[in-house]
């Protein structure tokens, strides 16, 4: 079957809360025919956590909620409309994952929607969990033209991938960028980063196994991260000064509006001013919008479940 079909979906957000007892948010596509009220139809699929509640029984409740002979449930996300996505495309690396294209979404209010059903004409059956949205070229960068990639562990199971896909931006460069917050639990091309513990909460990169490619590139951001972290300790040493201005004060000021005093924020200031100096300084800067990345020529997007 041609997967650049109509696809209906509902608004992802929403999945998080239709928690599975196995899964959080397992989903898989379901063949659907949508009749709306002006006598049109649109086929397509469903993503559903099936486990959670039974894609029957959904397509039961909403029918009834939609002929006003039954009350609305909260897990049948009726609060935003349905979201159509008309083309589903393939990527096999980093890992294999089907995602939608941003072009093709398509909002359809539930009020000119007279009626659903189960489509066995349209038997495509895909794991779509942590379903990503890109536009189209995104995607053909991910089927044609991957440099590169960095993954991160998430507790819920699923992982980020953080993919390179031109020399815009070198690995070590972008690493920088994320190092920080993310230092534990990334791999870089599918292989943990090597990770050296020391006391008092330090700890640094070792250039080793895939990263022993661009040994000079290492070596550097190995070095620099030392100095940022010397830095750091000015930053760590000003909070400590700033809580116990803070604290000092919490018995002659209005707790709600200690922070707006001059002496407070003018401290809070400073620490904010010491640490982007290190961060600008050494590179450091944390990046977390993917739009940010994407100029960068870095893709984001979720695992799955697989």
């Amino acid at each position: 079957m041609n997967l650049k079909t109509a696809v209906i979906i509902i608004f992802l957000s929403l999945f998080s809360r239709n928690a599975n007892s196995s899964c959080m948010g397992c989903l898989e596509t379901y063949g659907m025919n949508v009749t709306l009220k002006d006598g049109s139809s649109i086929s397509g699929y469903v993503p559903w956590n099936n486990g959670n509640y039974p894609t029957g029984k959904w397509i039961e409740d909403i029918n009834n909620w939609l002929s006003q002979k039954g009350v609305t449930r909260e897990e049948m996300h009726t609060d935003h409309d349905l979201r159509l996505y008309k083309q589903w495309e393939e990527i096999k690396k980093p890992i294999h994952k089907y995602l939608a294209v941003s072009e093709e979404v398509v909002s359809v209010p539930w009020n000119n929607i007279q009626r659903l059903e189960l489509a066995p004409d349209l038997p495509l059956r895909a794991d779509v969990s942590n379903l990503a949205v890109l536009p189209m070229a995104d995607i053909h960068e991910l089927q044609n033209n991957i440099a590169y990639y960095f993954s991160e562990e998430l507790e819920s199971g699923p992982s980020v991938f953080y993919v390179g896909i031109s020399s815009s931006i070198a690995p070590m460069n972008l690493l920088r960028h994320f190092f920080k917050e993310k230092g534990t639990a990334l791999s870089f091309n599918g292989e943990a980063l090597d990770i050296d513990r020391y006391d008092f909460g330090r700890f640094a990169l070792n250039c080793v196994g895939k990263l022993s490619k661009y040994p000079k590139a290492c070596a550097k951001f190995r070095s620099d991260w030392e100095k940022y972290q010397d830095e750091m300790d000015q930053v760590t040493f000003c909070r400590k000064e700033y809580s116990i201005l803070f604290d000092s004060l919490r018995s002659t000021t209005d707790y709600r509006s200690i922070s707006e005093t001059p002496k407070v924020k003018e401290k809070n200031a400073e620490c904010l001013g010491l640490e982007d100096n290190a961060r600008q300084k050494y590179g450091f800067q944390p990046i977390r919008k993917k739009e940010e990345l994407r100029k960068l020529g870095v893709i984001v997007f979720g695992s799955g479940t697989d």
